[in-house]
Parts: C-alpha cells; structure tokens; sequence
C-alpha cells in the first residue's frame, strides 16, 4: 500500500481527524452520506465523484453536508493510496473529481507535493460550481481554486493544515523557483492590446480590478497557444499521411 505521507499536523493515524468532530458529525448525519458513503470503497468512490455537480461545505440552514463534503471524507476514511489520488487531480474528463484529489492531497500531503500538483493547475480555467455556506451558488475556477488551497487557511469551511511559505522551500532547494506564466508568454504585448480594443479605457486602469484585467490576457493567451499548438499537430499528421500516400 503507497498511502499518502500523513500531513506532520496531523498526530492521530485517522485522516478523518484532519476534519473537526462537530463537522463530521454533521456529515455522518446527512443523507447523501447515509445513502450514498457507508458502503463506498476506493473503486466505487470515483464512479460516484463523476457524478458530482458542485464543490462545497456545510450548509447553514440544514445543517447539512454537501455530497462534495461527504465524499471528502469518504476519501479520508478509505486513506487512498497515492496513485488513486493522482489519478483524480490529473483527471482530464472530470472536473469535480480533481477538486476532490485536490482537496485531498492538500488535507494529507507533503508539502513539496502539494505545491508542485496545485501550481500545474494554473492553466485550468474550467468552471466549477460552488455552493457556499448560505445555500446560495457561485462560480469558481479549477485555477482559482488550487490558489485558495496553497494561500488561504480554510477552504469550504475545512481548516487546512499549514504548510512552510513557497519561499522556504526553494531556499531549502525542496522547490524550483516559480516562474509566471506570464514572463514566458510570447505576444503578450499583443494580447493586451486585443482586450484594450475591446474595453475601452481599461489601458489606463491600474486600480484593484487591473489584476482580473491581466489574468484574463493570460487565458486568452494561453487558449489562443493551445489552439495554435493543436492546429500545428493536425497539419503535422494531415502532411504524413498525404506523404504516405
């Protein structure tokens, strides 16, 4: 078995400690857990993640657990091995089912791990939806969601064990420095100005909301650059096979 390194701020071998007593309880008493958890094991719990519509916590008002919620920690009781988790985050077909990898090796994983699977989401622009506390939905990005998990201290009302700074780690040489997406991007310049033409005025904004403004150049960059690359590959097999032939 190749479970997961338990997380060094978790002292008791039960992964389900990692989530507090009064909220799995709440979990154990919702019904999708009863109807749906109790009988689940590490094959059949992907089959039912497929199935998964939204990300979320504990709804006030209910008192419930989200299905999300409950298969979180399904995920813990099961100690999935390693594999199995990564299969989840590198998931392709299903978006729900790598929040839930994503979740789960960043309740129970090393650090340098941690890090190095959330960061390769940056690109993953997909939308999730995202039920809050209040009952009410939103929408959250799978990018933006590897962000809150490595940067904030509760996600979905789970508190996260902490973790040493990005920083410490690459001074240690545990980690590589980082380097944006943004620096290597060719024609970002021009990407820019495609937007600027778009939305007049933006070009002189430097206010809170000019980060959005540079993040959406950079999805618009990095759609137009997987275009460009698949587009290169289907000419690249249309030529060889017109040359078999």
């Amino acid at each position: 078995m190749n479970s997961i390194t338990y997380s060094q701020n978790n002292n008791s071998n039960n992964l389900q400690s990692l989530i507090e007593t009064n909220v799995r309880s709440k979990i154990y008493s919702s019904p999708y857990w009863k109807e749906h958890c109790i009988t689940l094991n590490a094959s059949t719990l992907k089959a039912q993640a497929e199935k998964l519509e939204y990300i979320g916590g504990i709804i006030r008002s209910t008192g419930r657990a989200t299905p999300f919620f409950c298969l979180l920690l399904k995920m813990l009781q099961l100690n999935l091995d390693k594999e199995v988790v990564y299969t989840f985050i590198t998931n392709e077909d299903f978006k729900y089912l790598r929040a839930l990898g994503m979740f789960y090796l960043r309740l129970v994983g090393p650090a340098e791990e941690i890090y190095t699977a959330l960061e390769s989401l940056r690109a993953d622009f997909r939308k999730l939806g995202l039920r809050k506390s209040d009952g009410t939905y939103t929408i959250i990005q799978v990018d933006e969601l590897a962000e809150k998990l490595l940067q904030k201290e509760k996600v979905c009302g789970i508190n996260l064990p902490r973790i040493p700074k990005r920083k410490s780690l690459e001074e240690k040489g545990v980690l590589q420095p980082k380097k944006s997406a943004l620096d290597s991007l060719e024609g970002f310049q021009e990407a820019i100005c495609e937007i600027e033409a778009e939305k007049p005025g933006t070009s002189e904004n430097r206010g809170p909301s000019h980060g959005k403004f540079k993040k959406e150049c950079l999805r618009r960059k990095l759609r137009s650059s997987s275009s460009s690359r698949s587009s290169s590959t289907s000419s690249s097999s249309s030529s060889s096979s017109s040359g078999s032939s």
